[in-house]
């Protein structure tokens, strides 16, 4: 099975066992999971992961349907879904929720194989972002890894709104609502001051336009379908390349040096 499809498998398996709690899997997911699950699989065949902004995301599921040890953290208690997904799918062991702030993590230092993180740094106002990713480094291991993804454009760029930005945000007054980052902002705000190493990154666009197909799908029986058509279609790029179109998510591998000063 591709790893698109079991992505999509396990999604409906989790929608089965726990109505009402569909986790969300939008196209730009498809792309993220299926490129970081399977350079997760060959650096690290077992071991603890810590997920930051788990939220209801479907992928502490991906991870210990394949074997890790997971812990998810949240600063809302959305993230107590994770919980309830774990008990409906009989591994209740190997999950825990943690509700915590990415920039101040509950957890002795060196304490985690890997930490991953998918598309959350970019919404951390301030300086957040930087003290998160200080933090990940902390809690890896020496030789860990931590796997990130956020959006990414040619040149760094704030976009700031007065729109909801998690649940239950009913604020109205203006705020960060995410960063993309480019080459410069990466090395500046988020690996140099946490002390790692970029070791894999690369970028994805979606398609252009609606494709026919994803239109069809948007209108059967299982509209779902759609997504996972929309992630296989992600057009890939190197972080270097020059930036074609609007905007990009980028997917990154980086690892902790052997010695950090913390």
């Amino acid at each position: 099975m591709s790893v698109f499809l079991s992505i999509y498998s396990s999604k409906q398996r989790l929608k089965r066992a726990a109505p009402g709690l569909d986790p969300y899997v939008g196209g730009e997911r498809y792309f993220e999971y299926s490129t970081l699950l399977p350079k997760l699989q060959g650096l690290l065949s077992t071991g603890s992961i810590l997920d930051i902004g788990s939220s209801n995301s479907l992928l502490p599921t991906l991870l210990v349907e394949r074997g890790y040890k997971v812990t998810c953290v949240d600063p809302y208690k959305v993230v107590g879904h994770q919980q309830e997904f774990a008990r409906r799918m009989n591994y209740p062991s190997h999950l825990q929720v943690a509700l915590a702030d990415g920039a101040k993590l509950p957890f002795p230092s060196s304490s985690f194989d890997a930490v991953t993180c998918i598309s959350t740094v970019e919404h951390i106002p301030d300086s957040g972002d930087t003290a998160s990713l200080c933090e990940f480094s902390r809690v890896v291991k020496p030789g860990g890894m931590v796997f990130l993804s956020f959006p990414w454009q040619k040149f760094y760029y704030e976009y700031w709104g007065k729109e909801p930005l998690y649940v239950n945000d009913n604020s109205s007054e203006l705020k960060l609502i995410a960063r993309s980052y480019d080459l410069h902002s990466l090395g500046e705000r988020l690996l140099n001051p946490a002390g790692l190493q970029l070791k894999y990154g690369v970028r994805g666009a979606a398609p252009n336009g609606i494709h026919w197909m994803e239109s069809i799908l948007r209108q059967s029986p299982v509209p779902s379908l759609a997504d996972l058509y929309r992630g296989r279609k992600y057009v890939t790029e190197s972080l270097g390349d020059e930036c074609l179109h609007r905007r990009y998510v980028a997917v990154l591998i980086c690892e902790k040096l052997k010695k950090v000063n913390q």
